[in-house]
């Protein structure tokens, strides 16, 4: 195997085997919402598209801003 395509295809299998974890331990949702780059959330958008499930996906700084306004929000009118 070309060791310019070693990195990728390990990551692959432990984007894999991750999500079975999660399947087995957690069941199998409809979708899932997840936080990551772009680049590394399409791995986790194919993967799970191949269990038939839906994915949605978040820039870590953007739902942690979301997250933040929403706990000051709530701080506000509490």
């Amino acid at each position: 195997m070309n060791s310019n395509l070693l990195a990728p295809y390990l990551s692959g299998l432990l984007t894999g085997d991750e999500i079975n974890g999660a399947l087995a331990q957690f069941g199998h949702p409809s979708s899932v919402t997840i936080l990551a780059e772009q680049s590394r959330a399409d791995l986790y958008v194919h993967a799970l598209k191949r269990h038939g499930i839906k994915a949605e996906i978040k820039i870590p700084q953007q739902a942690l801003i979301a997250g933040l306004a929403r706990i000051v929000r709530q701080h506000a009118l509490g």
